[in-house]
């Protein structure tokens, strides 16, 4: 499933049971110092269960990435953390006084 608006090409990967095991971000960064160059990134989050070892799909994953010459970013993160950023981030207040500055 690809999802707009986060890094130019976003996926997620489910594990056997439908729930999303992986979330990759693809994106291209011109070179600073050959701008007819560019470097190719990708954001790998791994979801998991606190105590689960790592699934053989996340690792076929990776590996696929760095066979095709990506830099990485690799978090491992446990579900519930994750779905908690996530809620915090989509329920926050729009707090326009955080944009001045710390109060003096």
């Amino acid at each position: 499933m690809k999802l707009t608006g986060f890094g130019s090409r976003c996926s997620e990967h489910r594990d056997a049971d439908g729930s999303v095991e992986v979330i990759t971000s693809e994106y291209t960064v011109p070179s600073v110092h050959d701008k007819t160059k560019a470097i190719k990134y990708a954001t790998v989050i791994v979801l998991r269960s606190i105590g689960s070892a790592g699934s053989p799909q996340a690792d076929e994953i990776i590996r696929t990435y760095r066979s095709r010459g990506y830099q990485l970013n690799i978090v491992h993160c446990s579900r519930k953390l994750f779905n908690e950023c996530l809620a915090d981030l989509f329920n926050a207040e729009d707090d326009t006084d955080t944009e001045k500055g710390p109060e003096k």
